[in-house]
């Protein structure tokens, strides 16, 4: 507790911020749909022409 108080007393300056998470949720989600749209063209692009409608 008495570190709390320190830290509120302090200079704001001298507050250390925690390391930065390396993804949040919505880069893992956009990523993941990244993914799955280069799954679903790669495998578009693979089919013959004769076969698309």
């Amino acid at each position: 507790m008495n570190i709390v108080i320190e830290m509120l007393e302090g200079d704001i300056e001298n507050i250390e911020m925690p390391p930065k998470p390396s993804l949040y949720p919505t880069e893992m989600i956009r990523e993941e749909f990244e993914v799955i749209s280069i799954e679903i063209e790669s495998k578009t692009d693979a089919t013959p022409e004769a076969t698309k409608t």
